[in-house]
């Protein structure tokens, strides 16, 4: 099996994503969860059985982004049929979209939906997030700060920490702090 994420561009409701896949495609609703799984609120999911694998929808609250989850033999398989009807971005798409000379508002958003489709490790979302945190302007590096704070990859210690310890601007100091304090935990656990 193999797994992928599509992150929508624009807001998409579960329900209208349910309509999508139950009513257009037969997809199958996996609507018992199993007891012993963790639940997490702040991405409220549901899931689908489709004929070449599961396919999840989450919401995501915390970043306010849409995203699918795929385990299936066929990724090209299931994103053309969400591509039909959705604007998505898989992981590279996300990248090419991030333009650090835009206004903050799009700067924000082009992280976030990187965020979501980070995945495992990738060393150029990495070095997409430091180019953010080491810009000049304050709401970049701010913006910039939703990788490592989603992702809670370890590699970001050394920049957060510096963001935290020394940034011109308090809210961003305020925020790394923060996520500093929170990879510090993760890099206990591993």
């Amino acid at each position: 099996m193999i797994s992928g994420r599509l992150v929508f561009v624009n807001e998409v409701s579960a329900g209208a994503f349910s309509d999508f896949a139950e009513n257009q495609h037969n997809w199958t609703l996996n609507d018992e969860r199993d007891p012993d799984a963790d639940f997490d609120e702040d991405r409220p999911s549901v899931s689908w059985t489709t004929p070449v694998g599961l396919v999840t929808f989450i919401d995501d609250t915390v970043v306010r982004c849409q995203y699918i989850e795929m385990t299936v033999s066929s990724v090209v398989d299931v994103e053309s049929k969400v591509r039909e009807i959705f604007s998505c971005y898989d992981r590279e798409e996300a990248l090419a979209n991030v333009d650090l000379e835009q206004d903050e508002v799009c700067v924000r958003r082009d992280y976030r939906l990187v965020a979501c489709v980070a995945g495992d490790y990738n060393h150029r979302v990495f070095e997409l997030a430091v180019e953010g945190l080491r810009s000049s302007r304050s709401d970049i590096r701010e913006s910039a700060l939703i990788i490592p704070q989603y992702t809670h990859w370890v590699e970001f210690i050394p920049e957060v920490t510096r963001l935290g310890e020394s940034d011109p601007d308090s809210t961003v100091r305020r925020i790394a702090g923060g996520i500093s304090v929170l990879l510090e935990f993760v890099a206990e656990l591993e």
